[in-house]
């Protein structure tokens, strides 16, 4: 059986057996409605293979130049190829990534590139011997991470050393890193959306929605120390910028006023500081007893912020 007919085959088992659309009610094709449908598929299949090529002919030079970073296929200093390996790729990112600056400037640029990259590979026959032996050789399928991952993040973790000395390749190097192999970032946006823009939120806006995706993807988890410290720093830095619900102090005759309670409606929403039920909230016009009572009230909105969080104050 030819690949073309295979499709037209597998439709007709599907509709004609005791198979997922048995139950659909259609009529056998004729012979002329089967090489329609045979030349749509042979369409069909051709245009979607010339729309991936057209849109990935111009990157795949420049994907396939990053295989510089894989330090596994390096030759050795003593191999005929290792005085000329890489300078092809190397020029290739170069002139991609300098396209728009005046030819003067992208000959400099690809100078530069090229110089730093004859330094560097002798670092990376060196960084070669430090490569754990389940990245170098992995024994199962599930590699967890590559040669070139391994190289990049070592680069980066000496981030001032490379910076004085390869400027250029560790900015090439950035870029390598941050390239995403897999939509898993991409579905992970999706999931935090569903957490976040929820039915009783739908109204947010998109730039509150994108600071809490931020949070919630990159952010510190709720009960680690140092997000106590953040966000106590949050709420302060919100509560000076916006003025939230005042707390209000009745003043009495020896000039005390009165305690106040927190309550808390929506955790996700609000923290709301209110007066005793019953009794009518005065404005105070001393100065003093107003700056009391923002540090009052600032204090108790951070407490009760972070008692809604379960964060413990050290």
């Amino acid at each position: 059986m030819s690949e073309q007919k295979k499709p037209l085959s597998a439709l007709q088992k599907d509709l004609f057996t005791d198979s997922r659309l048995s139950v659909c009610d259609v009529s056998s094709p004729s012979a002329h409605q089967e090489q329609n449908l045979t030349n749509l598929t042979d369409r069909y299949v051709k245009a979607l293979q010339e729309n991936s090529n057209n849109r990935f002919d111009e990157s795949l030079p420049v994907l396939t130049a990053f295989r510089i970073f894989d330090v596994t296929a390096l030759p050795n200093r003593s191999d005929m190829g290792f005085k000329d390996y890489g300078v092809k790729d190397v020029q290739i990112l170069a002139e991609h990534f300098f396209q728009g600056e005046p030819e003067e400037k992208k000959n400099e640029k690809k100078e530069e590139h090229l110089s730093e990259w004859q330094k560097l590979k002798y670092n990376f026959l060196q960084m070669r011997e430090d490569i754990p032996p389940e990245i170098a050789k992995p024994t199962n399928n599930m590699l967890t991470k590559s040669s070139t991952e391994w190289l990049l993040k070592r680069m980066l973790s000496t981030h001032s050393t490379y910076q004085h000395l390869f400027p250029e390749m560790l900015c090439i190097a950035e870029v390598c890193l941050s390239l995403p192999v897999s939509n898993a970032w991409s579905e992970r946006g999706a999931s935090a959306i569903k957490g976040i823009k929820t039915r009783m939120r739908s109204g947010i806006k998109d730039d509150m929605l994108e600071a809490l995706m931020q949070i919630s993807i990159n952010g510190l988890k709720v009960k680690e120390l140092e997000c106590t410290g953040v966000v106590k720093e949050s709420v302060k830095q919100c509560l000076k910028e916006k003025p939230r619900k005042k707390l209000m102090a009745k003043k009495t005759a020896t000039g005390n006023h009165n305690t106040s309670t927190v309550s808390t409606n929506d955790v996700a929403v609000q923290v709301e500081i209110s007066e005793t039920e019953g009794e009518e909230p005065e404005n105070i016009d001393d100065s003093d007893v107003v700056q009391t009572e923002k540090e009052d009230q600032l204090q108790l909105e951070v407490n009760a912020a972070i008692e809604l969080m379960n964060l413990n104050c050290y």
